[in-house]
């Protein structure tokens, strides 16, 4: 079961993981960049709010984006969240946000053995799907034990 090489290796917690491999999307990361925008910390201090977010989407979007860029913002914000969390790899952000789960401090609610079981069970079969590694129930573990420590960043 091998990482990607651009998971976060590092205490660093999502200073090392570059906009341009979270964002998916050339033009936002050029505007990302432009603002000052260059780390998936970065991203997650400039959207931690909903009014940082209305001014992230004007920035990285221009003055009338979309609604589903909107919602894509939200994505990579909450994504980065994630990303603070230690051995949490992007594509183990993008495998829990689509489980459902949208924040370290939801994923602190898994806390319990069943919990874990069940997100393991979902990632597992998203994993399967994207073809992504599969992370086992002892990182899953590892992780809601760590969210349990960190304070909510996103609101």
């Amino acid at each position: 079961n091998k990482k990607s090489n651009f998971g976060v290796k590092t205490l660093q917690q999502g200073r090392d993981v570059s906009i341009d491999m979270l964002l998916y999307h050339p033009k936002a990361a050029s505007r990302a960049h432009f603002w000052g925008i260059k780390t998936a910390e970065d991203l997650l201090n400039a959207g931690s709010s909903p009014t940082k977010r209305w001014f992230l989407e004007r920035k990285l979007g221009g003055l009338f984006a979309s609604k589903t860029f909107k919602v894509q913002v939200l994505f990579w914000v909450e994504r980065a969240d994630f990303l603070r969390l230690k051995n949490v790899s992007l594509e183990d952000s993008f495998l829990l946000m689509m489980a459902g789960v949208t924040s370290v401090p939801h994923l602190a609610t898994c806390n319990n053995p069943i919990s874990q079981g069940a997100l393991a069970v979902s990632l597992a079969l998203l994993a399967f799907q994207y073809g992504y590694p599969i992370p086992d129930v002892n990182e899953i573990k590892t992780w809601s034990q760590e969210a349990t420590m960190m304070s909510a960043v996103l609101y």
